[in-house]
């Protein structure tokens, strides 16, 4: 039934966009073939979220600082003050925020509200003519290890044949931290996680690239012809996946909405104590906390 449901979603979102970007989801634009050639913007990324004002604001600074310049937040019936968090970086042109009114009640029919909004950013993407496009989550921070900005390190995969890049996730849980302090971004003070094992990714692409006719999933998308992804090695880059946050948002909000999805409490719990480690996969995003901390107002 779950499955029936999620079908019909697709199309009930496919056809009642808010913005008009999915519209236009079974046409190629002629500008896909000009952006072989040139860019507005070397990258932007697509982010949906639901009650996460708190955390935006790190997210943002981080990924801009590491070379993001075009953000499509997709707010989905949020009730918090995500609007005073993101009404700076809007003024500043950085972000395009769009309203996403459409509920959820399991995992199946959330993932199909996922990937309808990552359709139609990704058609909007081509339209703003942005290269490279992270469809990742306000708890994911892409670290590259290789090199010092998120656009240098892509640069190394403009070719005929990629259409996007597999980055594997590193699974964070909550440090045993109570709660963040006011005065400590995230990622200095989350740094027990599960290692490099997780197996699972989040995709960085070409719009241009991306298959219109096919809908892509969570993770991964479908490509026009004659192109294709890789899983990018983590010695280059990784996926930071914060799933827990720390024990105040994981046990007042992330694990009341699993439950209403069908996960039980203690397979959550589970869950975070296996993503509770010292490894050498919590060391690579802190050389960038120095300047975070700056970029958030932090002395």
């Amino acid at each position: 039934m779950a499955y029936i449901y999620t079908i019909f979603l697709f199309f009930t979102l496919l056809g009642s966009s808010v913005s008009g970007g999915v519209a236009n989801l079974f046409q190629i634009p002629d500008i896909r073939v000009q952006l072989e050639a040139e860019a507005d913007y070397q990258l932007g990324v697509v982010l949906i979220f639901k009650n996460e004002a708190p955390y935006l604001k790190e997210w943002i600074e981080y990924h801009h600082m590491l070379g993001v310049e075009r953000f499509y937040l997709y707010n989905n019936l949020s009730t918090d003050n995500y609007k005073k968090v993101l009404e700076p970086y809007i003024k500043k042109g950085w972000v395009r925020l769009i309203e996403y009114p459409h509920a959820s009640n399991d995992v199946p029919s959330w993932n199909a509200v996922q990937c309808c909004a990552y359709a139609e950013a990704i058609q909007i993407a081509v339209a703003d003519r942005v290269k490279w496009l992270a469809v990742i989550d306000s708890d994911e921070f892409l670290v590259p290890r290789t090199d010092d900005s998120l656009t240098e390190y892509l640069a190394k995969y403009e070719n005929d044949t990629i259409g996007g890049l597999r980055v594997l996730w590193v699974m964070f849980g909550t440090s045993y931290v109570k709660k963040i302090p006011k005065n400590k971004t995230m990622i200095e003070t989350l740094v027990l996680n599960e290692g490099y094992i997780n197996g699972m990714w989040k995709s960085i692409v070409r719009p241009n690239r991306v298959n219109p006719n096919i809908l892509g999933g969570c993770h991964t998308q479908s490509f026009l012809e004659g192109y294709h992804d890789v899983t990018v090695p983590v010695e280059e880059i990784q996926c930071n996946h914060y799933w827990t946050r720390d024990e105040y948002y994981l046990y007042n909000f992330k694990i009341p909405r699993r439950m209403t999805w069908g996960t039980p409490a203690d397979v959550c719990l589970t869950w975070k104590d296996s993503f509770n480690h010292e490894t050498p996969a919590g060391d690579a995003i802190l050389r960038f906390v120095p300047k975070l901390r700056k970029e958030m107002g932090f002395k």
